[in-house]
């Protein structure tokens, strides 16, 4: 846990004065946890600096009133059911901020929806492209709830998994006549006493013995009798489960192979089983030592699914769309090779086992509006309420280092426009408070001029000149400062300076960990279409999928929206996104054209994945195969390639660069982002959450937890 900063009082007054540098999500959460309290709002006094007209990063969402006031994101976004500190932000934001009059989500419930069925897209096999839909159960549990499962309590579901799908195989061998191997020998004594004190009913063979549902049925029962395998003097328990998964794994690839792989459903559920086998294989393996102190940090130098494959995973199950979904949910499949692979293990699994062992609810939530509107703005109006000053159209340019190298004496910043008068970012659409898609031009000085030139402020290829140069200095404008930038807007990326240049020089762990963190661009379409679901010929639940073909592999039905856009004219409405493979990212910013040639390929790739893959599933919507085109009323493609719209990859052997919120190196600079150390290790919204909440208790104390901060790692 980071050690609490012992504030300074500002020279000039008795509060301490904190600056924040970057309005994404981790920036506006540190600046929420620092006045929480009228007793931090005595303490502290802060300022967020921001770039453009907008608040958010990557969740960023704008109207645009030039069509229908339609919603426009920076991408899809899904809540995951094990977000707590998220949704315990938006609890409490929406609690607090003021009430608009007319507004169609009464509460922050009522403004996302539960989505508990999933679809997993397979490879393709024989014609055409199947999907694995999975209907999540949901459960009692309420968001937030302010507390997650043990790591052993994770463990203990993935046997529960692996029983009920070996239980599936083994009835369905039974019906087809098929035959059960017989159990292998040798289990050794100690193991038979074990579980004869927890299992009554192992003495019969049949019931047991006799297949892989028995021995994962006895592995199961063990596991549960346990308190924590981490917490028993006699490592036989674990020795034990690791031997009984041995035992069913091995049952379970020479069962009945051939029935398995003539039924679609059945090599599904095989798939299932034999992923969770590697899962808890490869946690309770001794040559990790990760069930001694549940510390998947150990295993971060190897690759997810070198990790599965080393603890038994089929080749066949590391294809399936429950292993690339993973990939495809954090961006991870980077560079320009499409069958490119590289997620740490340790962070993987983490991740993998708090979407599916600790989710409250439902395993998703998806906004019924846009993230800017039910999340960014609630928070900015809350910030503005308690006191917090907001400085827009500021882009950090330089930060300096003081003479001794130990703290940061300036940040200079390029203002990109001047304002009439103080700038109110927000506009009304739908019954809500929202941003708009472009500033708000007559609030700004020669703001008609830069409307005509459609001014990108949020481009890194942006040429319009700066209207003015301003820099805030140590002692007199600030007393502790909070970098809450993405790690694309500060890592060296070609031959142009970054604000962090200098910075890096003095400190060479941040030098390393801007140095070994990749980035990787993507590609986000919202698609609005005449036909309802049911009429593109999607026969099933409100679909949200993962592991789709590239490089739209996520896709969500969105059309809930709808209700919020006037007057738009569809029936329904849909998000994609994906890892977009290309490397204009790259591009110095005085490569004049590199924003259009991005949009340009966006679009290329959107239009080429429709006519290929369309049909897979809106089969109503496509003519001879093909997508027509004619269904389309309105689409909004975006290419995320400017230097604050990557993400931050997760690879293998990097993670150790992840730096925490006070390790930046200079006494009064604090660290804040997803790209950062954190209980996740991902990029995700619930990371940079958790980024801003440890970081704001580095500089106040306060909040004194993070939900799922330790969970499985040694901090």
């Amino acid at each position: 846990m980071p050690r609490a900063h012992v504030a300074r009082v500002g020279a000039r007054g008795p509060k301490t004065r904190v600056v924040v540098i970057g309005g994404g999500m981790a920036g506006l959460t540190a600046a929420s946890c620092l006045t929480e309290t009228p007793e931090l709002r005595r303490r502290f006094d802060v300022s967020v600096y921001q770039l453009g007209w907008r608040l958010g990063g990557k969740v960023a969402s704008g109207r645009n009133t030039a069509v229908h006031d339609r919603n426009e994101e920076h991408g899809l976004h899904v809540l995951f059911g094990c977000y707590e500190n998220t949704f315990g932000l938006i609890a409490q934001t929406w609690a607090e901020r003021p009430a608009m009059a007319g507004s169609p989500f009464p509460t922050w419930q009522d403004a996302f929806r539960r989505q508990d069925f999933a679809v997993f897209g397979d490879l393709p096999d024989g014609p055409g492209r199947r999907h694995w839909r999975l209907p999540w159960p949901r459960n009692s549990d309420a968001l937030p709830s302010g507390a997650l499962v043990t790591p052993w309590g994770a463990v203990t579901h993935l046997f529960g998994i692996a029983t009920w799908a070996v239980q599936v195989l083994a009835d369905a061998v039974r019906k087809q006549g098929g035959a059960l191997p017989p159990s292998p020998e040798g289990m050794p004594s100690w193991l038979t006493t074990r579980l004869a004190q927890t299992v009554r009913w192992l003495s019969d063979p049949k019931l047991v013995l006799g297949h892989a549902q028995g021995w994962l049925s006895v592995a199961s029962a063990l596991a549960q009798s346990l308190t924590d395998p981490a917490q028993s003097k006699d490592e036989q328990d674990a020795a034990g489960l690791l031997l009984l998964a041995a035992k069913a794994r091995a049952l379970l690839r020479n069962a009945a192979a051939d029935e398995i792989r003539k039924d679609t459903y059945l090599r599904r559920v095989w798939v299932l089983a034999d992923l969770t086998l590697a899962f808890v294989r490869g946690m309770l393996n001794p040559a990790y030592g990760i069930y001694r102190d549940w510390d998947l940090s150990r295993i971060d130098h190897l690759e997810f699914s070198d990790w599965l494959a080393k603890n038994g995973a089929h080749r066949d199950a590391l294809d399936a769309g429950l292993v690339r979904g993973i990939y495809h949910t954090v961006f991870s499949f980077g560079g320009q090779g499409q069958d490119e692979r590289d997620i740490a293990a340790g962070a993987g699994i983490r991740f993998v086992l708090r979407i599916i062992g600790t989710y409250k609810g439902s395993v998703l939530y998806l906004p019924r509006a846009g993230m800017g509107e039910l999340v960014v703005a609630p928070v900015y109006e809350v910030l503005r309420q308690r006191g917090v000053k907001f400085h827009f159209f500021r882009k950090l340019s330089n930060v300096l280092p003081a003479s001794d190298g130990r703290s940061v004496a300036r940040f200079d910043f390029e203002v990109q426009a001047r304002e009439k008068r103080p700038y109110e970012p927000l506009i009304a659409a739908g019954g809500l408070r929202c941003w708009p898609a472009a500033p708000l031009w007559d609030q700004l000085e020669d703001g008609d001029r830069m409307a005509k030139a459609a001014v990108d402020f949020e481009s890194t290829w942006c040429r319009w000149p700066a209207a003015a140069r301003e820099s805030l200095s140590a002692g007199r404008d600030f007393d502790l400062s909070v970098l809450a930038l993405p790690i694309g807007a500060l890592k060296k990326l070609n031959g142009d300076p970054t604000p962090a240049d200098a910075l890096a020089l003095h400190s060479e762990r941040l030098r390393e960990s801007l140095s070994k963190i990749g980035v990787a661009p993507s590609l986000a379409a919202q698609l609005w279409l005449s036909k309802d679901l049911a009429e593109l010929g999607w026969r099933h639940a409100r679909a949200a999928m993962v592991a789709g073909p590239p490089p739209l592999d996520i896709w969500a039905d969105m059309s809930d929206v709808l209700a919020t856009e006037a007057g738009v004219p569809a029936r329904s409405l849909h998000y994609f996104c994906g890892t977009l493979h290309t490397d204009l990212h790259l591009r110095p910013s005085a490569h004049a054209g590199v924003a259009a040639e991005a949009q340009a390929l966006a679009q290329r790739e959107t239009d080429r994945w429709l006519v290929d893959h369309a049909q897979a599933i809106w089969p109503g919507a496509c003519a001879g195969g093909a997508f027509d085109f004619s269904n389309l009323s309105g689409q909004f493609v975006r290419a995320n390639v400017d230097r604050s719209s990557l993400c931050a990859r997760a690879t293998a052997k990097t993670i150790t660069a992840r730096l925490d919120c006070d390790a930046s190196g200079f006494d009064n600079l604090f660290l804040a982002g997803a790209w950062h150390k954190t209980g996740l290790n991902m990029e995700c919204l619930e990371a940079a959450v958790m980024s801003g909440m440890e970081c704001a208790r580095a500089v106040s104390g306060s909040p004194t937890r993070v939900v799922g901060e330790a969970f499985m790692q040694r901090r």
